[in-house]
């Protein structure tokens, strides 16, 4: 399925392919991205701590196995121009997660554990929680060392 904004449309200018299985009722894939061509339709906003959007892309990708469903891997993009008194500063956020093996056993959390914030803009480089620990995905030998470079600052 494409779904595409119409001509006239000033909002809601992202692009959606939808790829669906109508035997088992689930979404496969799907991927929403404004195209440049709409990013032009947005009217410019000039104001200070205005934000003008210059990317914006998210791709799911989705695995069914059995009776099991899992998150395969996403990758989201997006940029904006931030415009502050002196200067415009331009902000890029790239969050990519792939899914190397999958594990049946049930994981639990507590509601401590949950991240209720809008954003984690302003967190900066702190450890929320100890994930990985406990949620029994394996950390590759990279991410430990950025793991230990993030809790030797804090």
């Amino acid at each position: 399925m494409t779904i595409k904004p119409l001509d006239n449309a000033k909002e809601a200018l992202e692009n959606f392919e939808i790829i669906y299985d109508p035997e088992k009722k689930l979404i496969v894939e799907f991927t929403i991205e404004m195209a440049p061509l709409n990013l032009d339709k947005i009217k410019e906003r000039t104001k200070i701590n205005s934000k003008n959007i210059t990317r914006s892309f998210v791709k799911v990708a989705y695995r069914i196995e059995d009776d099991n469903y899992y998150l395969l891997s996403s990758n989201e993009e997006i940029a904006y121009d931030h415009i502050l008194k002196d200067k415009i500063k331009n902000i890029q956020v790239r969050n990519n997660f792939i899914t190397t093996s999958f594990n049946k056993q049930k994981f639990t959390y507590s509601e401590s554990d949950v991240f209720k914030e809008k954003t984690l803009f302003n967190k900066k480089n702190k450890v929320l929680t100890n994930y990985w620990d406990i949620s029994g995905f394996t950390a590759t030998e990279e991410e430990k060392a950025i793991i230990n470079a993030l809790e030797f600052k804090l």
